[in-house]
């Protein structure tokens, strides 16, 4: 009987030559995949950005926020792009140093600030500069967009504390409410959010394998694609559904919205000490009990996001942190918008259950301008 020429090689070699398959396989697909992309038009360039951003692209580690927005970043959806200026703020560059003429305006918030879901030139800070600089014309105005995705009300204090201020703007407007929501009835409460944050969460991997991770993600078109759309697609093959981790609650601790208040307040005393105006805005949320009754689907990413509350919660949390707002802007005579006198609960303003399309950040922004002018008629008034 023949056998196989290969039986009889040393251990060594057939190691090296397994090795030796292994690699010239793994080659073939690369170079099938780049000259795929190659021949449908898609670079080097937009390959780090095409499917998903790389784990240090939008954002950088940092001591006291976790993250911030990452300096010349861009993120491309394919659909829509968000760019990050030199300064590491989304928006068109402006200098650090404000000259006298310009009242300067920055944007406090979280992903719905920040516009996700949308392009560059649609976020309502942009829009609401444009208006301004529109309908008052005797004064130049210039709004900064400081939203980071993630921000509760603890990280935009720190934010505003340590970045903010050194923009020296002449008033902040706030926008936030939503993100508060998870800490809330999250086991433990500590009104540091110490028992909803993980300690040490890091954007960027860090160790041995990680950096193997790094350098495969830029040197591997086949590995990248593989990292970062394996685990979607194999999400998807799972049909979408509630996954209950906690005990859920149909109100919302008054400890919880006793800490949001303390944080707002914070940055509130901490502006009128130094001679900035402050703006509250509550923000808008597309929920409706009626609707989740018709549409409970469309609710799964909410009930999934916030796993302590119930839509019965998320409707007392809407109420309570706006209310809270409301009283806040009562307590200071600080200039105040209720979001929902403004925008309806409907698809046609927002992309999900809380972050605005064009229509809806073209919306907010004319009612925040016209929030601004009267207080800046007011103020001359006075």
């Amino acid at each position: 009987m023949a056998t196989n020429h290969i039986d009889h090689l040393p251990l060594w070699k057939k190691a090296l030559f397994s090795l030796l398959i292994t690699t010239v396989f793994f080659l073939g697909l690369e170079a099938a995949i780049r000259v795929r992309d190659y021949v449908t038009g898609r670079s080097d360039s937009i390959w780090h950005y095409g499917y998903r951003p790389p784990t240090n692209s939008l954002y950088l580690d940092h001591p006291f926020l976790g993250v911030v927005l990452n300096p010349l970043a861009r993120y491309d959806t394919g659909t829509y792009a968000i760019t990050i200026n030199s300064l590491g703020y989304r928006g068109k560059v402006f200098h650090r140093e404000k000259s006298p003429e310009t009242y300067r305006i920055v944007c406090l918030g979280a992903s719905s600030t920040l516009g996700v879901g949308v392009p560059d030139n649609e976020t309502y800070s942009v829009h609401l500069d444009s208006l301004l600089n529109a309908r008052v014309p005797i004064r130049r105005f210039e709004v900064i967009n400081a939203g980071v995705p993630g921000y509760t009300s603890a990280e935009c204090l720190i934010n505003f504390s340590m970045r903010v201020m050194d923009l020296q703007p002449d008033m902040v407007t706030i926008y936030l409410g939503y993100n508060d929501f998870k800490p809330n009835r999250h086991p433990g409460f500590s009104s540091d959010y110490a028992h909803w944050r993980i300690p040490g969460e890091r954007v960027t991997p860090t160790g041995f394998w990680a950096d193997v991770s790094n350098v495969l993600e830029r040197r591997s078109l086949f590995y990248y694609k593989l990292r970062w759309n394996l685990p979607e697609y194999l999400g998807k093959m799972q049909p979408p559904r509630v996954v209950e981790r906690f005990p859920r609650y149909d109100t919302v601790s008054d400890e919880g919205v006793a800490t949001f208040a303390r944080n707002l307040e914070s940055i509130i005393s901490i502006a009128r000490a130094n001679g900035i105006a402050v703006g509250l805005v509550t923000e808008a949320l597309c929920i409706s009990k009626e609707d989740f009754k018709a549409n409970s689907e469309w609710y799964i990413d909410v009930l999934n996001y916030v796993p302590t509350l119930t839509i019965d919660g998320l409707l007392d949390a809407k109420q309570r942190y706006s209310a809270t707002m409301h009283q806040l802007a009562d307590t200071y005579n600080l200039p105040f918008m209720d979001s929902a006198t403004v925008l309806p609960v409907s698809s046609d303003y927002f992309t999900d259950h809380v972050h605005l399309n064009i229509k809806g950040h073209r919306t907010l922004a004319g009612g925040m301008a016209r929030m601004i002018e009267s207080h800046l008629v007011n103020q001359s008034v006075d």
